[in-house]
């Protein structure tokens, strides 16, 4: 169970850091396009 919840940390923590580095390009590109 113990390497159940690190897997499942470990993904979140993955999907966290895409979602926020997509998020932060799309921010980024608009204000170089601005």
């Amino acid at each position: 169970e113990a390497t159940f919840t690190a897997i499942r940390w470990s993904a979140l923590s993955q999907e966290r850091l895409l979602v926020g580095g997509i998020l932060g390009h799309q921010i980024f590109s608009t204000f170089i396009l601005v």
